[in-house]
């Protein structure tokens, strides 16, 4: 719940608390990574946070709504979830918000000495090929 809410919130600094120090995010299409997703340890994840909530995402409100979280795995210092995810922005000038992207995160989960972190994001979006 709270990778939405310090996004959403453009609280770069405890977004990138989410994660372990290794901890990795990218965005997956069609089974391919996307081109420059990857981004690699806590420190890169809160340069990229801070770069997107003080530039592209500056002049807009972004929401992640989060459904049926399911566990896939589940160990004592580890773990794997999915959620669904919609992802709706809207600047002042919208009527009302709209969606920018859709998907599933699988997030792999380990226990560290701070409790709970990310050590693995993954945003599977909802694009398809054309055949």
């Amino acid at each position: 719940a709270q990778y939405s809410y310090r996004w959403d919130s453009k609280n770069s600094n405890g977004f990138a608390d989410l994660f372990t120090d290794e901890g990795v995010m990218e965005r997956h299409v069609n089974g391919t990574v996307v081109s420059r997703s990857r981004v690699v340890g806590r420190r890169a994840i809160l340069d990229y946070a801070q770069t997107a909530h003080q530039g592209r995402l500056a002049d807009r409100q972004t929401r992640h709504h989060m459904s049926a979280l399911v566990f896939l795995e589940l160990s004592s210092d580890s773990a794997v979830t999915e959620n669904m995810a919609l992802i709706t922005h809207q600047t002042a000038d919208d009527p009302a918000p709209f969606i920018s992207a859709s998907g599933i995160y699988r997030i792999t989960w380990r226990r560290t000495a701070q409790g709970w972190r990310m050590a693995k994001r993954v945003l599977v979006l909802d694009r398809f090929s054309r055949r």
